[in-house]
């Protein structure tokens, strides 16, 4: 499948990133500013594990619902391969970066508690 998004040289890189930064935060929508209230009352302003944990599984629900569906219509249109193999590789794309996002994060912590522990060892 061929990838409609054009490659940019490095320059064009640091710019288009320099712009972003400095652009003020696209405001929240107003399902997001009811549930950060929500949750703000609920679970307090400020950070905590348990917050962490209601958000975690919120956060999943559009995933979870884009497999259930990409499942059912691979079913439903086993006939038509071709429609039903462009469902489950959008699916699987997705999941790879989820997944990938995953790996990333245990790395970096990983690399966090080794420059940690050699620290104590020194």
């Amino acid at each position: 499948m061929q990838s409609t998004r054009q490659r940019l040289s490095p320059e064009q890189l640091r710019k288009e990133e320099a712009a972003t930064l400095t652009s003020p935060p696209a405001p929240y929508g107003l399902l997001a500013r009811i549930l950060f209230g929500v949750m703000g009352l609920l679970y307090g302003r400020g950070r905590s594990w348990s917050k962490f944990k209601v958000l975690e599984l919120i956060a999943r629900v559009p995933y979870q619902a884009w497999e259930h569906v990409a499942y059912i219509a691979i079913t439903h249109t086993y006939e038509h391969e071709d429609f039903a193999r462009r469902i489950f590789d959008r699916f699987d794309a997705m999941a790879d970066v989820i997944r990938q996002i995953g790996i990333d994060e245990r790395r970096h912590k990983e690399d966090s508690m080794g420059r940690m522990a050699m620290a104590r060892f020194e």
